[in-house]
């Protein structure tokens, strides 16, 4: 073992969901997603480091810490 992690599995997906970021809510699509975070497409940037809810209709909201953000995308870390 040479200390590199692998990154899990990640499964491509289509789910409108919504974000709340600071009071607001965003919608935003899913477009992939692995049991430790998911690749999202919204129109914001998002802050880095920034801690989010993701709400997906008919399931329970999950915390997630902004990984990375660029114009139209952004990852997400599940808390």
């Amino acid at each position: 073992m040479t200390g590199w992690t692998t990154r899990a599995d990640r499964r491509v997906v289509q789910i409108d969901a919504r974000l709340r970021v600071s009071g607001r809510e965003i919608p935003v699509t899913i477009i992939d997603m692995s049991e430790h975070g998911c690749k999202i497409r919204c129109l914001h940037i998002l802050p880095i480091g920034h801690i989010v809810e993701l709400q997906i209709q008919g399931f329970q909201p999950n915390m997630a810490c902004v990984r990375w953000s660029l114009p139209a995308l952004a990852g997400l870390r599940f808390i």
